[in-house]
């Protein structure tokens, strides 16, 4: 029925959709008018705003900008302001769960069993909103606009983004995450791969992580994958690119690759569809190899004409040298 409704809303005037917008803004304290032409910075959540009703707009957010989200360019910077509020209120509370129990309750975040503790439900419904608000989040991105989204990442990054680092590699093991779905998100555009790199260094590294985690699910290796491939794109055609974006992290790629190769010889099941992946991602990055000795790993699922083109890329980069990379810790 909402669905239907916000169909049929497509067809309104701008200030029928405005009305739309306090609708879902007001029971946030927010409203349509708001954070237009402000510098961007989180906004507290108040108390007075139930979880439920967080949980509600989060919800909706989904269905309008599924079936809205163009037309309503006007309103962005109060509905990514509002939801990044959200984002980062439930993930303030979340930070105070210590990080053991924290990666048990991710453990657990399959079980189905209603719990009798209030602070175990508020657990689980701030972490399916932290999941609805990144999902939300990045949604934004998907849309082909024109819209600056510089202001909000800076400014968010710290309560949001940074805490999750840590955990990355043990929170993207069953699946990719929402946050880790966010980055590759980012990754679709140059100007927005920035942010990869831009506000913390330890992103990347804690994305690669996510190769060698410990019983790492092929969903997740692929989508690490998808995002070291759309880098190494950025870097073959823009020299800026490669220093900003791969330079710093060519190593480990490697060396992550390298203990994948050694898991995979061993598993069928896992070789056989990531195999594509792993030799395209060498290929690569034998383009940007200066160092000869380094110890590259054997590749027995690799075709002999795939292990001929890897050794091709890496004879051209001894003769023509980047001037960009090496792999030096």
């Amino acid at each position: 029925m909402a669905i239907a409704a916000l169909t049929a809303m497509a067809g309104c005037t701008g200030q029928e959709l405005s009305l739309l917008m306090d609708l879902m803004l007001n029971p946030m304290q927010s409203e349509s008018a708001a954070r237009q032409g402000d510098i961007f910075s989180l906004h507290h959540v108040s108390s007075n705003v139930l979880l439920k009703q967080q949980t509600g707009y989060l919800t909706l957010l989904g269905d309008v900008l599924k079936n809205l989200g163009s037309r309503l360019t006007a309103y962005w910077p109060t509905l990514l302001g509002t939801t990044l509020d959200l984002v980062a209120n439930a993930q303030g509370h979340l930070s105070s769960v210590t990080a053991d129990d924290a990666v048990e309750q991710v453990e657990n975040d399959a079980d189905e069993e209603e719990s009798e503790s209030g602070e175990t439900l508020n657990y689980r419904v701030l972490h399916s909103m932290r999941q609805q608000g990144l999902k939300g989040f990045a949604d934004f991105f998907r849309y082909p606009v024109e819209f600056d989204f510089t202001p909000y990442i800076p400014a968010s990054f710290p309560a949001i983004f940074t805490p999750r680092l840590e955990l990355l590699n043990q929170e993207n093991i069953q699946a990719p995450s929402a946050l880790l779905e966010l980055f590759y998100v980012w990754i679709s555009r140059p100007e927005s791969a920035v942010h990869l790199v831009q506000h913390d260094p330890c992103v990347l590294r804690k994305i690669l992580d996510c190769l060698v985690a410990a019983n790492v699910k092929p969903s997740v290796i692929n989508r690490v994958f998808d995002i070291v491939e759309r880098l190494l794109s950025y870097a073959a055609d823009d020299g800026e690119s490669l220093g900003l974006l791969i330079q710093p992290h060519i190593s480990q790629v490697l060396k992550d690759l390298t203990t994948l190769v050694e898991r995979t010889k061993a598993d069928a099941a896992l070789s056989s569809p990531i195999t594509h992946h792993q030799i395209s991602i060498l290929s690569e990055v034998a383009r940007y190899a200066q160092d000869s000795t380094w110890p590259w790993p054997s590749l027995p699922f690799a075709t002999q004409a795939q292990q001929d083109h890897i050794r091709e890329n890496k004879s051209q980069t001894s003769q023509h040298p980047r001037p960009y990379i090496s792999f030096a810790d």
